[in-house]
């Protein structure tokens, strides 16, 4: 297993934690841990309850898609 998907794996795994600062705290370790091209597990939390979560996962999924056109150009 290559430590992306350590990653990927352990951020999936804590953004179903039923507290609300644990998720938000697992998106902010997403963008230092600079999971890019990963985004499914992001795509579940859409339709977290805490609209502060959904809000910055839907910002991760824009920027993770901003970066992708540029890397394209």
């Amino acid at each position: 297993m290559t430590t992306d998907l350590f990653v990927t794996d352990w951020i999936a795994t804590a953004l179903t934690s039923p507290d609300v600062h644990v998720r938000l705290h697992v998106l902010d370790r997403w963008v230092q841990q600079g999971c890019t091209g990963a985004v499914d597990p992001l795509m579940l939390v859409l339709n977290d309850q805490g609209e502060r979560v959904r809000t910055r996962t839907l910002r991760l999924i824009e920027q993770d898609w901003a970066w992708a056109q540029a890397a394209e150009r």
